[in-house]
């Protein structure tokens, strides 16, 4: 995969620079976000948790992926200027995995689910 920066500009009020870029993968898969991020890092000498990415989109058969994205000088910036649901969608796996976990073991149990539910209902009209 090879990474191509389209366009560059740096934007001094939120301290980060906003990228637009291509990637080519010619006779290989489409890279995913993590992969993106990864390639951008590489590029601006920078962790992967200060690249944030926007978007990513390929046409069919294309081999080619065209993207922006938002390169932070510091990670702290990230939260008091991308929207959450943009940070959610940039966590990686591991960090996801572990948030479920925490999650999950603070539902509650609402009740039997609906087909048991029925089972019952049928059960006590015998």
């Amino acid at each position: 995969m090879k990474l191509n920066v389209i366009k560059k500009e740096k934007d001094v009020f939120f301290d980060r620079t906003n990228v637009s870029f291509e990637i080519e993968h010619i006779k290989m898969a489409t890279p995913n976000r993590l992969e993106a991020r990864k390639l951008l890092a590489k590029e601006f000498d920078k962790d992967i948790k200060e690249v944030i990415l926007l978007s990513l989109n390929t046409n069919f058969g294309s081999g080619k992926s065209i993207g922006t994205a938002h390169v932070y000088t510091k990670q702290e910036l990230i939260s008091k200027s991308e929207p959450k649901y943009i940070i959610k969608r940039n966590e990686i796996k591991e960090e996801l995995s572990a948030s479920k976990e925490g999650e999950s073991q603070n539902q509650v149990n609402e009740g039997p689910k609906p087909a048991e539910a029925n089972a019952e209902e049928s059960a006590e009209t015998e």
